[in-house]
Protein backbone atom coordinates (compact mmCIF):
# COMPACT_ATOMS: atom_id res chain seq x y z
CA UNK A 1 0.00 0.00 0.00
CA UNK A 2 2.73 2.24 0.86
CA UNK A 3 4.51 1.70 -2.18
CA UNK A 4 1.07 2.70 -4.36
CA UNK A 5 1.36 5.56 -2.38
CA UNK A 6 5.03 6.55 -3.10
CA UNK A 7 4.17 5.67 -6.71
CA UNK A 8 1.54 7.81 -7.00
CA UNK A 9 3.07 10.49 -5.21
CA UNK A 10 6.00 10.43 -7.76
CA UNK A 11 3.52 10.13 -10.63
CA UNK A 12 1.95 13.52 -9.48
CA UNK A 13 5.25 15.44 -9.53
CA UNK A 14 6.16 14.14 -12.72
CA UNK A 15 2.64 15.52 -14.50
CA UNK A 16 2.90 18.45 -12.52
CA UNK A 17 6.14 19.52 -13.50
CA UNK A 18 6.37 18.37 -17.22
CA UNK A 19 2.86 19.42 -17.92
CA UNK A 20 1.19 21.28 -15.23
CA UNK A 21 3.27 23.65 -14.67
CA UNK A 22 3.77 26.70 -17.39
CA UNK A 23 6.51 29.12 -17.29
CA UNK A 24 4.81 31.86 -18.67
CA UNK A 25 2.00 33.54 -16.87
CA UNK A 26 -0.34 36.82 -18.81
CA UNK A 27 -0.48 39.50 -16.72
CA UNK A 28 -2.29 42.96 -17.51
CA UNK A 29 -0.18 45.82 -17.77
CA UNK A 30 -0.76 48.47 -15.78
CA UNK A 31 0.18 51.56 -18.23
CA UNK A 32 -1.90 50.45 -21.40
CA UNK A 33 -4.33 47.89 -20.31
CA UNK A 34 -2.92 45.11 -22.34
CA UNK A 35 -2.15 41.02 -21.37
CA UNK A 36 1.60 40.10 -21.70
CA UNK A 37 3.18 36.76 -21.49
CA UNK A 38 5.50 37.19 -18.72
CA UNK A 39 8.38 34.32 -17.45
CA UNK A 40 6.84 33.86 -13.73
CA UNK A 41 9.93 31.15 -12.91
CA UNK A 42 9.46 30.24 -9.26
CA UNK A 43 10.56 32.75 -7.51
CA UNK A 44 8.59 35.63 -8.74
CA UNK A 45 5.61 37.57 -6.72
CA UNK A 46 3.32 39.84 -7.65
CA UNK A 47 4.89 42.77 -7.81
CA UNK A 48 7.62 41.68 -9.96
CA UNK A 49 5.39 40.02 -12.66
CA UNK A 50 3.45 43.67 -13.03
CA UNK A 51 6.35 45.27 -13.06
CA UNK A 52 7.80 43.50 -15.96
CA UNK A 53 4.18 43.76 -17.96
CA UNK A 54 3.84 47.18 -16.94
CA UNK A 55 7.15 48.35 -18.87
CA UNK A 56 5.62 45.89 -21.69
CA UNK A 57 3.10 47.97 -21.69
CA UNK A 58 4.98 51.16 -21.89
CA UNK A 59 7.00 49.72 -24.82
CA UNK A 60 4.18 49.17 -26.53
CA UNK A 61 2.89 52.83 -26.51
CA UNK A 62 5.98 53.69 -27.87
CA UNK A 63 6.12 51.44 -30.37
CA UNK A 64 2.18 52.84 -31.12
CA UNK A 65 3.16 56.60 -30.96
CA UNK A 66 6.16 55.76 -33.59
CA UNK A 67 4.02 53.76 -36.04
CA UNK A 68 1.59 56.68 -35.80
CA UNK A 69 3.88 58.87 -36.48
CA UNK A 70 5.57 57.38 -39.60
CA UNK A 71 2.31 56.66 -41.24
CA UNK A 72 1.38 60.18 -40.74
CA UNK A 73 4.80 61.42 -42.37
CA UNK A 74 6.23 58.63 -44.77
CA UNK A 75 2.36 56.71 -45.36
CA UNK A 76 3.01 57.62 -48.76
CA UNK A 77 6.42 58.28 -48.91
CA UNK A 78 8.30 56.00 -51.66
CA UNK A 79 11.42 55.43 -49.78
CA UNK A 80 9.86 54.34 -46.50
CA UNK A 81 6.13 53.15 -47.72
CA UNK A 82 6.62 49.60 -47.81
CA UNK A 83 9.11 49.39 -44.33
CA UNK A 84 6.24 51.52 -42.51
CA UNK A 85 3.31 49.61 -43.93
CA UNK A 86 4.84 46.25 -42.98
CA UNK A 87 5.36 47.54 -39.06
CA UNK A 88 1.79 48.29 -38.81
CA UNK A 89 0.68 45.13 -40.36
CA UNK A 90 2.92 42.99 -38.69
CA UNK A 91 3.34 44.84 -35.10
CA UNK A 92 0.52 44.28 -32.51
CA UNK A 93 0.97 44.58 -29.05
CA UNK A 94 0.78 40.78 -28.60
CA UNK A 95 3.92 39.84 -29.88
CA UNK A 96 5.76 41.42 -27.20
CA UNK A 97 6.33 38.79 -24.13
CA UNK A 98 9.14 38.08 -21.64
CA UNK A 99 12.23 36.28 -22.59
CA UNK A 100 13.34 33.01 -21.18
CA UNK A 101 16.41 33.30 -19.18
CA UNK A 102 18.81 31.57 -21.16
CA UNK A 103 22.40 32.69 -21.69
CA UNK A 104 22.04 32.19 -25.39
CA UNK A 105 19.78 34.78 -26.39
CA UNK A 106 19.24 38.51 -25.82
CA UNK A 107 15.65 39.63 -27.01
CA UNK A 108 14.62 38.37 -30.34
CA UNK A 109 11.79 38.05 -32.56
CA UNK A 110 10.32 34.44 -34.38
CA UNK A 111 9.42 34.69 -38.11
CA UNK A 112 8.82 38.46 -37.56
CA UNK A 113 5.83 38.21 -35.42
CA UNK A 114 6.70 37.18 -32.00
CA UNK A 115 9.39 39.02 -30.15
CA UNK A 116 10.48 38.03 -27.10
CA UNK A 117 12.12 40.90 -24.58
CA UNK A 118 15.26 40.25 -21.86
CA UNK A 119 13.89 42.89 -19.48
CA UNK A 120 16.00 42.14 -16.53
CA UNK A 121 19.23 42.05 -15.50
CA UNK A 122 20.83 38.20 -15.21
CA UNK A 123 22.63 38.62 -12.08
CA UNK A 124 21.27 38.07 -8.76
CA UNK A 125 19.02 41.62 -8.53
CA UNK A 126 16.91 40.77 -11.69
CA UNK A 127 16.36 44.85 -12.03
CA UNK A 128 14.71 46.04 -15.01
CA UNK A 129 16.08 47.52 -17.65
CA UNK A 130 16.16 51.57 -18.25
CA UNK A 131 13.32 51.93 -20.45
CA UNK A 132 15.72 53.78 -22.99
CA UNK A 133 17.89 50.63 -23.39
CA UNK A 134 15.00 48.54 -24.01
CA UNK A 135 13.76 51.16 -26.92
CA UNK A 136 17.09 51.00 -28.77
CA UNK A 137 16.65 47.11 -28.29
CA UNK A 138 13.13 46.79 -29.82
CA UNK A 139 14.04 49.25 -32.50
CA UNK A 140 16.49 46.71 -33.62
CA UNK A 141 14.09 44.06 -33.16
CA UNK A 142 11.22 46.13 -35.21
CA UNK A 143 13.94 47.06 -37.99
CA UNK A 144 13.83 43.12 -38.44
CA UNK A 145 9.94 42.69 -38.38
CA UNK A 146 9.74 44.85 -41.61
CA UNK A 147 12.43 43.98 -43.45
CA UNK A 148 11.28 42.77 -46.82
CA UNK A 149 12.08 43.07 -50.30
CA UNK A 150 9.77 44.24 -53.12
CA UNK A 151 8.14 41.24 -53.67
CA UNK A 152 6.78 40.32 -49.56
CA UNK A 153 9.79 37.95 -49.16
CA UNK A 154 11.49 38.33 -46.08
CA UNK A 155 15.08 39.45 -45.40
CA UNK A 156 17.18 38.28 -42.77
CA UNK A 157 20.13 39.20 -40.90
CA UNK A 158 21.74 42.54 -40.56
CA UNK A 159 22.12 43.38 -44.44
CA UNK A 160 22.16 47.09 -45.88
CA UNK A 161 18.20 46.88 -46.04
CA UNK A 162 18.33 46.63 -42.53
CA UNK A 163 20.54 48.99 -41.32
CA UNK A 164 19.22 51.70 -43.27
CA UNK A 165 15.29 50.41 -41.86
CA UNK A 166 16.84 50.49 -37.81
CA UNK A 167 18.86 54.06 -38.82
CA UNK A 168 15.41 55.09 -40.17
CA UNK A 169 13.20 53.69 -36.97
CA UNK A 170 16.10 55.09 -34.29
CA UNK A 171 16.23 58.96 -35.85
CA UNK A 172 12.54 58.98 -36.11
CA UNK A 173 12.26 58.17 -32.60
CA UNK A 174 14.60 60.22 -31.06
CA UNK A 175 12.50 62.75 -33.43
CA UNK A 176 9.67 62.26 -31.89
CA UNK A 177 11.18 61.49 -28.10
CA UNK A 178 10.43 57.64 -27.60
CA UNK A 179 14.05 57.32 -27.31
CA UNK A 180 16.58 59.43 -26.35
CA UNK A 181 20.22 59.21 -28.43
CA UNK A 182 23.42 57.21 -26.63
CA UNK A 183 26.73 57.48 -28.31
CA UNK A 184 27.12 53.88 -27.37
CA UNK A 185 30.81 53.64 -28.96
CA UNK A 186 31.86 56.42 -26.09
CA UNK A 187 29.12 54.92 -23.47
CA UNK A 188 28.92 50.91 -23.58
CA UNK A 189 25.65 49.76 -21.78
CA UNK A 190 25.45 46.09 -20.49
CA UNK A 191 22.14 44.71 -22.10
CA UNK A 192 21.80 40.92 -20.97
CA UNK A 193 25.17 39.36 -20.46
CA UNK A 194 26.26 41.31 -23.53
CA UNK A 195 27.66 44.78 -24.52
CA UNK A 196 25.92 47.88 -26.50
CA UNK A 197 28.96 49.48 -27.72
CA UNK A 198 27.98 51.51 -31.51
CA UNK A 199 25.20 53.04 -32.11
CA UNK A 200 23.44 52.88 -35.41
CA UNK A 201 23.46 56.66 -35.68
Amino acid sequence: MVIVLLLLLVVYVVVYFFFGYNETVKVKSDTDGNVYKIRQGRQKDTKYLKDSSNILGEINLRIETLIKHLLSKYGNDPEYLSCVHNLRKRYKHSVLSEAAVDQRYTTFTVDKRDMHVCLRTRDNQSHLYDINILMYVILHELAHMCNYDANGVPIHGHGREFVKIFRFLVRESINIGVYTYVDFSNQPQEYCGMYINSSVV
